[in-house]
């Protein structure tokens, strides 16, 4: 009699029924978890969660993520890889049938009930099914690559729980010594070349953020077939090592090639075409743009630069000003930059210094401009006291870099500030309230997916007189629709708008909510391009940023 007719033919499937046979009590524990979270963050409209609540959810999630994690490391180890001692490698059970098995094991167990609890939470919020599921699985892709696959990789490679715990803590340090030698060693490089930007997100650097998600998933799909097809214990820690190097290293790539694919796949090339930012000539010297709005950054929290500079002691960054011209704008749109590299150069061609200006952003008759003065603005640099203190009177070579990007604005239709409702296929379904204390109007939105990475708010009289300033919630990376996959399925952008002036407390145009309206804008990018500023003879005592 054959020694295999005693097991079905399905393999993998008598070896999940084994595992959710030993594993059943971890799995309805873990299960349970994900619907308690879902219980504690439910709520219908598309506020978010009180703060009461967010403090229990917090628990409830690390609850959840150390069930997650026991469950994924002792299905793996029902049947461990390493050693010798294993009762599968004398058994008719073909490898990649165990390999199989856990795969099903884990996405059952734990993906499984993920999908039912989304998918619940979603329709009982009114979301479509067909979209909402779309989404759900998407989402549930992330967490397998981000979270199951790790586990499992991690749990592949040792005998026990306590194992993997001491080897997950190796690769946390083999992680943080990776990030120290790329920027130790190849930072300096990588900077020279502006291939680093000082932390500022750089038009077309999601490609290597995906790029890196595509080498984790490269690396944890080698470790698990390397283990459970090879037995090569000592392969698979070499290439799991390997590879989180490897990842940690694509922040270093060259900006300028994810620039050029980013432009490429702009929704219009040749957007910029018109568009020249040049040095405002007829300004001799800082005292003559005080009045300007320095950096003009509306697409992130209101900054100012305009300060007194302290005397240069060496310490400290000194700030300069440059008075821009903008022209050339297309109509209904804003300019903003991405980034501008800056390099100072004496005469003999020497760099002196090397940096990041301010961002800023300029709509097309912006009207926060000076009467007469539209499409003029003044950029501030931050110089090192140091640098300021040797090179101050020389003259000298500043040269700036710019990576623009072209924005058109889209208003949606105005809701109610009070108790408001709006559904909108771009931003799904929008709500407005007041505050208890009544000092602000809440709105959110929740979509299915994602709602637009740059959108706005505003409260707005019904006549459209009076109108507060924008609150905006932006995330300019330009990601595709496609890329922006989250760990949740569904997406919300929330803002609060005061009826008060939050840096001096005076009422702001519109001071409550009684008849008063919410205006909802998209950003939209409509395409990428760069420009470059020379500025010859320039001494940088002449622009020094002063408050009258």
């Amino acid at each position: 009699m054959n020694s295999t007719s005693t097991l079905p033919r399905a393999r993998f499937a008598w070896i999940f029924r084994k595992d959710l046979r030993l594993l059943w009590p971890f799995a309805v524990a873990s299960a349970a978890g994900q619907a308690l979270l879902a219980l504690v963050v439910f709520h219908v409209d598309p506020f978010g969660i009180s703060e009461e609540r967010s403090g229990f959810a917090a628990l409830v999630t690390l609850a959840l993520a150390v069930s997650m994690v026991l469950l994924i490391v002792l299905t793996v180890q029902q049947d461990p890889i390493p050693g010798v001692s294993q009762d599968w490698l004398v058994r008719p059970i073909r490898r990649r049938d165990l390999l199989l098995g856990k795969l099903l094991a884990v996405a059952v167990l734990i993906h499984g009930p993920c999908v039912v609890v989304k998918l619940l939470q979603g329709l009982a919020t009114g979301f479509d099914p067909g979209p909402l599921l779309g989404a759900v699985l998407a989402s549930n892709i992330q967490i397998a690559l981000l979270f199951s696959l790790p586990v499992m990789a991690v749990a592949a490679m040792t005998r026990s729980v306590g194992e993997a715990i001491i080897v997950a803590l190796i690769l946390l340090v083999w992680l943080v010594l990776a990030r120290l030698l790329v920027l130790g060693f190849l930072y300096p490089f990588t900077h020279t070349f502006h291939f680093f930007d000082s932390g500022d997100e750089v038009v077309g650097t999601w490609l290597w953020r995906s790029l890196s998600h595509l080498i984790l998933l490269a690396v944890f799909v080698s470790v698990l077939l390397v283990q459970y097809l090879r037995r090569a214990t000592s392969a698979s820690r070499a290439i799991l090592a390997v590879g989180l190097l490897l990842y940690m290293t694509i922040g270093s790539l060259p900006g300028q090639p994810a620039f050029a694919i980013q432009r490429w796949l702009g929704s219009d090339s040749d957007a910029g075409r018109t568009v020249s930012v040049e040095l405002d000539s007829t300004v001799r010297g800082a005292g003559e743009v005080v009045s300007r709005k320095l950096d003009n950054l509306i697409f992130s929290p209101a900054q100012t630069h305009e300060k007194k500079t302290e005397p240069v002691r060496g310490h400290g960054p000194v700030s300069i000003i440059l008075p821009l011209k903008v022209s050339g704008l297309p109509r209904r749109s804003v300019l903003h930059v991405d980034r501008s590299a800056v390099r100072l150069e004496r005469p003999d061609g020497r760099v002196v210094y090397r940096g990041m200006g301010h961002p800023f952003d300029l709509r097309e008759s912006d009207p926060s401009a000076v009467p007469g003065e539209a499409g003029k603005l003044a950029q501030s640099i931050e110089i090192p006291a140091s640098v300021f203190a040797r090179v101050a009177g020389e003259s000298l070579r500043l040269e700036v870099d710019y990576t623009l990007t072209l924005i058109r604005p889209r208003s949606l239709g105005p809701m109610p500030a009070v108790d408001g409702r709006l559904n909108a296929p771009d931003v799904g379904s929008c709500a407005s309230r007041v505050e208890r204390d009544r000092t602000a109007v809440q709105v959110a939105c929740r979509r299915v997916w994602a709602v637009p990475p740059c959108m706005s708010a505003a409260l707005v009289q019904p006549d459209g007189g009076q109108r507060n300033p924008e609150k905006f919630d932006c995330d300019l990376s330009y990601e595709p629709t496609l890329v922006r996959i989250s760990t949740e399925p569904i997406d919300r952008f929330q803002v609060a708008l005061p009826f008060k002036a939050p840096d001096s407390g005076g009422p702001l145009p519109v001071t409550g909510p009684d008849a008063a309206q919410v205006s909802l804008t998209v950003y939209e990018p409509i395409g990428h391009f760069s420009r470059h500023l020379t500025i010859p003879g320039i001494r940088l005592q002449d622009w020094l940023a002063r408050v009258p």
